[in-house]
């Protein structure tokens, strides 16, 4: 399942990984959500207090899924419980963020939009001239393309720091 690249229309494949976190080939694990992970979401629950929290939430962002974390054994199912409702109503997959303007969006891979999770991306920018605008790119569960050009309001253009969250 993990190797193969046709999904089914209407369906995401999840991967729940419940670890403390503690590995010797991280970076290799990372580099595999990368490049092969395909259309595997991979949702992470860190254990403990030792777990490499850093590790479960870079794993999780490059294959576009959510992370946790309990220091409480006895949380467990809880927490498992809250990802997996997360997962109940897919809005749309493969979420891209375009800006006109020179913009360095955080996370560098956006994670899929569910029902049950909100959707946050951050950016910052060194200058914004003139009037700027996000487009929203995406899929449906069917495959089809969709997009949203989404204004960037005057009043955050002028926010001294520069930094934006939409």
């Amino acid at each position: 399942m993990l190797n193969n690249p046709e999904i089914s229309v209407g369906r995401i494949p999840l991967v729940f990984l419940i670890t403390d976190g503690c590995v010797n080939n991280e970076k290799e694990i990372v580099n595999w959500g990368k490049t092969s992970a395909g259309s595997v979401r991979v949702f992470t629950l860190g254990i403990g207090p030792y777990c490499n929290k850093y590790f479960l939430k870079m794993l999780s962002m490059w294959t576009r899924g959510y992370n946790d974390h309990t220091m409480d054994t006895k949380n467990i199912g809880n927490k498992i419980l809250g990802l997996m409702s997360k997962t109940v109503v897919p809005v749309c997959m493969n979420v891209e963020i375009e800006t006109n303007t020179k913009i360095t969006v955080y996370p560098f891979c956006c994670p899929d939009l569910f029902a049950g999770a909100p959707l946050m991306i951050c950016g910052v920018s060194d200058k914004m001239i003139g009037p700027s605008n996000f487009l929203f790119k995406a899929t449906d569960l069917m495959g089809n393309a969709m997009s949203m050009t989404l204004p960037i309001d005057d009043k955050i253009q002028d926010f001294p720091t520069e930094y934006l969250s939409a």
